[in-house]
């Protein structure tokens, strides 16, 4: 005679074999849902979001965010390359909070891609 907890621990794992897709699929629906509202909320999210914007936009009208007449209004403590990269785009879709958000979203994706590769 077969142990009775085998046989339940036998029951159960073809019932997680048969959820574990469909809950994995509801979980990534979950989350690009909530990231979708993340990049379209129409306010900055934490307390140095716009800096990016202003920073941008300094680079983008040729001009040099950390020259002494910048300064202190237009600096930034991180590096200005994402600026730099961003800077074109902003004159074709403007120089929006969504479009750095995505932007920096394509970023994350590519890094998690090259981690994974």
């Amino acid at each position: 005679m077969k142990p009775m907890s085998s046989d339940i621990a036998a029951k159960f794992s073809g019932v997680i074999d048969r959820c574990y897709f469909p809950f994995a699929i509801l979980f990534l629906l979950a989350l690009v849902y909530n990231h979708l509202h993340l990049i379209a909320y129409p306010l900055p999210l934490d307390y140095n979001e716009p800096a990016a914007q202003t920073v941008t936009a300094t680079i983008a009208a040729s001009e040099n965010p950390y020259s002494i007449e910048n300064q202190p209004a237009r600096t930034s403590a991180y590096p200005v390359l994402y600026n730099m990269l961003i800077a074109p785009l902003t004159a074709i879709f403007g120089n929006t909070l969504q479009l750095h958000r995505l932007v920096t979203g394509a970023f994350i994706i590519a890094a998690c891609v090259l981690v994974f590769f």
